[in-house]
């Protein structure tokens, strides 16, 4: 059987390359996101059983070809035991066949697999199908029969439901199609959940991410009322950056389509990107007003300009990239993040050495933000174990240090209303 460790790794497609490592470094370091997914996926919890040798595959049906036609003919079936199913970056449309376990007491489990734009499982019991139901990164949610969320939306085709009955066994056939347009194909394997402990571990992160939820939007309504009243644009930039994180947050637990697009699936694959190059941005122009680098550090206010400028260029031509040459793109981003980042840090110590007055609260906030994805990443490749509050480290540090930040702009606000007064009282 294939270790669980291999699917708590189901975001990174497979154990975690270190590109895709890296690039969690770089959105840490530069947006400040809630970088993780859930708590209970990561973990593995619930889930009990991993099948793959066991399944058999064919492509030689056509399209067209119904459940009829394909359970009618016996011939074709390749075991994966003999022959795994080849790695393509084509188009796939493929059958596939295996048995669920026998059980002694009925049981209700969650079916999943790989990141297949659609999946069609029919389940047969004594030669009839009982039961049909579609998941797929494509799928809405309102067509699917399991709603289980806080999973990042192209890491996994989504959960089916399945009541395993002691008697006969049940065999599924699954129809899987993917044009590749978005998550590459790498496996043919489908995973065992039990459906108590799943809802529980949703359960579970749904209040974590509902208190972090309700303190990003507090802190997002408030800079932008400072914003409103004193047109004091590093507020505004403030607000651009905050909202830019918070779309890549929810692309990784796929609540961006649960709330804002339930029908546009395929936006979620384009909103965490927009998101980091938004909030790169707007990270960069925050810091040149906040700070006043213009004044105080002109060397490197034109280089935070040039970047800032260069994270909205990056969008339009990431879209541009295949498939096939997204995993060196993504790598070049991660690495891209990181520079950004020392940009941001060098600042900020510049900042703090010419002893400016917001510099305090910047560094601060910026160390809470980076202690906190650093620990989820950890988490996340085993440096230290993986428990709710590591896997929601990310969470936390972005809370304490939106809190800390605003703390700050407070502190700005009270700094303009003093220079507003001297002003006047000279006049």
């Amino acid at each position: 059987m294939i270790p669980p460790t291999v699917f708590r790794f189901s975001f990174f497609g497979g154990r975690a390359p270190r590109w895709k490592i890296l690039l969690l470094l770089g959105w840490s370091c530069v947006a400040f996101p809630g970088v993780t997914e859930a708590a209970f996926f990561f973990q593995s919890e619930g889930q009990f059983l991993i099948l793959q040798k066991e399944v058999s595959y064919r492509r030689d049906q056509p399209p067209t070809a119904g459940i009829g036609q394909v359970m009618a003919d016996n011939a074709g079936w390749v075991t994966q035991s003999e022959t795994p199913f080849p790695l393509t970056l084509d188009p796939i449309d493929a059958w596939v066949r295996f048995d669920l376990p026998d059980v002694q007491k009925p049981q209700a489990v969650l079916l999943d697999t790989s990141p297949w734009e659609t999946v069609d499982y029919y389940f047969v019991r004594n030669g009839q199908v009982v039961d049909h139901q579609r998941t797929g990164t494509l799928v809405p949610m309102s067509e699917r029969n399991a709603h289980i969320s806080m999973t990042q939306h192209f890491g996994h085709a989504g959960f089916v439901a399945v009541d395993l009955l002691p008697g006969p066994r049940l065999t599924v056939y699954a129809r899987l199609v993917t044009q590749q347009r978005f998550a590459p194909f790498r496996w043919v394997r489908f995973y065992l959940w039990d459906t108590a402990q799943v809802l529980d571990g949703e359960r579970r992160d749904r209040y974590f991410q509902g208190a972090f939820l309700g303190i990003m939007f507090f802190l997002v309504a408030y800079n932008l009322g400072l914003f409103l009243a004193s047109r004091e644009s590093s507020y505004l930039y403030y607000v651009i950056s905050m909202t830019g994180a918070g779309l890549v947050w929810g692309s990784l637990f796929g609540q961006n389509t649960e709330f804002f697009w339930p029908t546009l699936l395929r936006w979620e694959y384009y909103s965490g990107w927009v998101g980091f190059f938004v909030s790169s941005w707007a990270i960069c122009q925050f810091l040149r007003t906040h700070l006043d680098t213009p004044r105080h550090f002109p060397r490197a206010d034109k280089i935070l300009k040039w970047l800032g400028l260069s994270s909205l260029l990056m969008f339009p031509v990431f879209l541009l990239v295949p498939v096939r040459a997204v995993a060196f793109t993504v790598s070049l981003m991660g690495a891209w993040g990181m520079i950004l980042f020392g940009m941001v840090m060098t600042v900020l110590f510049l900042a703090l050495a010419r002893r400016h007055p917001l510099a305090r609260h910047l560094l601060l906030a910026s160390v809470v933000g980076i202690t906190g994805s650093v620990m989820f990443i950890g988490a996340v490749v085993e440096l230290w174990p993986s428990t709710d509050l590591t896997l929601h480290a990310g969470q936390v540090g972005n809370a304490l240090s939106g809190i800390i930040l605003s703390m700050g702009l407070g502190f700005r606000m009270q700094q303009l209303r003093s220079e507003v007064a001297d002003r006047q009282l000279t006049e």
